[in-house]
């Protein structure tokens, strides 16, 4: 995972496909090690223009999303259209070198007149221009107002993706209790990221006491997963999570 980090570092935003293809991987394979950068704080993930960008920082994914919008405002002005098309606006990224820089970070320039790559520009005219005057499916065409080139178009603050979460509760001893907490406080983290981090390991095998309440929030296909799992072991969801955390405290015996 270390390199995919370093290259989302050094790119600020990529996509999947990009992370694939840097790696050498199959895409399934690049969205989860990206998924698992996210789960780690270690990268966010914004959506726009139907893609999701896994960005190495909410300031990085700002960037990326208002860098789009600019040049889609500057080719829409200097070609001094009245009205626009995904099609069209293609064509103006392919004839600007600088617009060519900036598009094809998020969709190659084999893709750009192909579905995939129509889509993408469509919701950008969408976000840019507002709805479409002609709405057929495979022909939208966008007004361009008349004060639209006067002034660029305000700084969008893109929504950062958080996947729904569940709450789980569970009981555990007053000793692992303990642990757990000079285990977080070891590591840097809270309670709840750690029990995450220590399900999460766990759960990466089964994929291909009354004394002390935890309750904490896990993403909703973590909580389906743990349902999975204990399925398949036999055992109930207490006793899957307090091995799981068993495990990551052995791991980190040497810290507490």
């Amino acid at each position: 995972m270390e390199a995919a980090l370093e290259f989302i570092k050094a790119r600020r935003c990529v996509t999947v496909a990009a992370l694939a293809k840097e790696l050498g991987v199959g895409w399934d394979n690049a969205k989860r090690i990206a998924d698992m950068l996210r789960k780690e704080g270690k990268v966010v993930v914004v959506t726009f223009g139907g893609k999701m960008f896994w960005c190495i920082d909410e300031g990085a994914a700002e960037e990326a999303v208002n860098e789009v919008r600019m040049e889609t405002w500057r080719l829409i002005c200097n070609a001094k259209f009245t009205h626009v098309y995904p099609a069209r606006l293609a064509r103006l990224v392919m004839e600007d070198v600088k617009a060519m820089k900036v598009f094809t970070k998020y969709v190659s320039i084999d893709d750009l007149l192909k579905a995939g790559g129509l889509k993408f520009l469509n919701a950008v005219l969408n976000d840019t221009l507002g709805e479409a005057v002609d709405r057929r499916t495979h022909h939208k065409v966008y007004a361009v107002p008349p004060n639209f080139c006067t002034q660029p178009p305000p700084r969008a603050k893109p929504k950062i993706y958080k996947p729904p979460h569940s709450i789980v509760t569970f009981w555990v001893g007053e000793e692992m209790l303990q642990d757990i907490e000079k285990a977080a406080e070891a590591l840097g983290v809270d309670k709840p990221r750690l029990i995450r981090m220590a399900i999460e390991r766990m759960l990466e095998q089964y994929r291909h006491v009354d004394n002390g309440a935890v309750s904490f929030l896990v993403p909703k296909y973590m909580a389906e997963d743990i349902e999975k799992a204990t399925v398949m072991l036999g055992i109930s969801k207490e006793e899957f999570i307090r091995a799981a955390i068993m495990r990551l405290l052995e791991q980190y015996k040497h810290l507490l």
